[in-house]
């Protein structure tokens, strides 16, 4: 393995930035801070905020496009959001091991706090749906 730790298997020998991120190899507050809430917003935020603007100029009976962007962002939402969570989550658990808690459990807590509240916000939007 190389010189970078990691829990879950081999590392190229360098890993770029989103690799290092999801292995969480970053520094807490970088994880935190830049990809989980600057990145966040970026790759996330603005991209939905413009799918929702479009979907709100859609009749009842949307085309078939409409719904493979809502599929097709839904799709990319998870990735971004997976990708973020689980380094900073692991980037955490780095920085609890080597200081102990503190900031390491703070990002923990609001990782899980965006957990409850995203599967929350998709079972209210089922639910409307279905009803």
């Amino acid at each position: 393995m190389s010189g970078y730790p990691s829990s879950d298997g081999e590392l190229p020998a360098k890993p770029g930035y989103f690799s290092r991120h999801r292995h969480g190899l970053l520094p807490l507050w970088k994880s935190y801070w830049i990809n989980s809430t600057i990145l966040g917003f970026v790759f996330l935020g603005i991209p939905g905020g413009l799918l929702a603007s479009y979907l709100e100029h859609v009749d009842e009976n949307p085309a078939p496009a409409a719904v493979l962007g809502v599929v097709t962002f839904f799709l990319y939402y998870v990735v971004v959001i997976v990708w973020m969570w689980v380094g900073t989550w692991r980037s955490a658990t780095r920085y609890t091991r080597q200081y102990g808690t503190g900031w390491g459990t703070i990002a923990k807590a609001t990782i899980a706090f965006g957990v409850v509240s995203i599967v929350a916000q998709l079972l209210l939007t089922i639910f409307q749906v279905v009803r």
